[in-house]
């Protein structure tokens, strides 16, 4: 099968498109036609230095959205051909390829309707901005929350669901992103190049503070996060958790929480948490399905240009979604 392909730990600049042996599906696995697949900050993040679990060369790629091709021993939910997607791990080979391997378990159904294009765009992205909102900050109706990066990937699907949840939503972003920002739904948009993030979300939420904020870009922000929670208010770390020993002395209670989805899928031991994701994909694509969220497709490209649009994703200011069409 067609593949991009990392021959060992290095830059993005070294992926290269070869051939490689089609996978096979071991116990509770199935192969799966990969239609489309999407970018994401994890395989810039990981490539250059590797995992010790890796075989080389290693096929990166977290997203896939594509057909069932083999079942295999004891997989006995699905059939043959049917459209599904899923989030699958760094830790094995990935979704920049033809076919992929992955638990059964931690698929759900694409709809006929649903495109493979859309439909990528929701694993990894829509995953994490979905558990960090409703499963760890528990955000409700009226809640503050300030979302960071919010015309990318992960921000634009939160914002959304914080929208959806009657949240008063603040989003961070450049100035070219301001109106499509408005447009996710945010309430007020922060344009971090020309204002002081902080001290301007220190104003929007007044004495009470913010209720919850989704943080994707790092350590430069965590810490000066905390100071914006109000009483029992939570933080959600994309990126690594603050330096809990300069955390604030603050007057009254607050959560920090480490989001990373792919860790579950691990070991077969994490199966409970791996039928997690596929039911949180499910209830994704009913909310897809209903028109509640959309999916935010920014460019669509082929499988050999995945490795530009890796690195312009590495440059940062990508709006949206990069969706590699992998197979019709």
């Amino acid at each position: 099968m067609k593949a991009v392909l990392l021959d060992k730990p290095r830059p993005l600049s070294s992926l290269r498109i070869g051939e490689i042996s089609i996978p096979r599906p071991g116990v509770d696995k199935a192969l799966v036609r990969v239609c489309a697949t999407s970018v994401d900050p994890v395989d810039y993040k990981v490539d250059a230095q590797g995992y010790e679990g890796w075989n080389y060369p290693h096929i990166l790629g977290v997203d896939v959205a594509g057909v069932i091709e083999t079942l295999g021993e004891g997989v006995d939910s699905w059939n043959l051909g049917e459209r599904v997607f899923y989030h699958a791990t760094w830790r094995k080979d990935g979704s920049y390829a033809e076919l992929n391997v992955a638990p059964a378990h931690t698929f759900a159904r694409v709809p006929e309707g649903i495109s493979f294009i859309d439909a990528a765009t929701l694993p990894c992205a829509a995953l994490t901005a979905y558990s960090a909102l409703y499963r760890r900050l528990r955000i409700r109706e009226g809640d503050i929350v300030l979302v960071h990066a919010a015309a990318g990937g992960v921000g634009g699907f939160a914002i959304q669901r914080a929208k959806a949840a009657k949240a008063f939503v603040i989003g961070t972003c450049s100035a070219p992103n301001t109106q499509y920002v408005r447009e996710l739904g945010a309430d007020e948009v922060i344009d971090y190049r020309a204002e002081d993030v902080f001290q301007r979300a220190k104003a929007i939420a007044g004495d009470r503070g913010i209720d919850a904020i989704v943080d994707t870009i790092g350590p430069s922000n965590r810490v000066d996060n905390l100071d914006l929670l109000g009483p029992e208010g939570g933080l959600a770390c994309i990126a690594g958790i603050p330096d809990l020993t300069v955390v604030p002395d603050l007057p009254y209670s607050i959560s920090i929480h480490d989001i990373g989805l792919g860790g579950v899928l691990a070991s077969p031991a994490f199966r409970r948490r791996q039928e997690g994701l596929g039911r949180m994909a499910t209830e994704l694509m009913a909310l897809v399905q209903d028109g509640k969220i959309t999916p935010t497709v920014a460019e669509q490209i082929t499988l050999e240009a995945i490795p530009k649009a890796l690195e312009r994703l590495a440059e940062g200011h990508v709006r949206g979604k990069i969706v590699a069409r992998v197979q019709s």
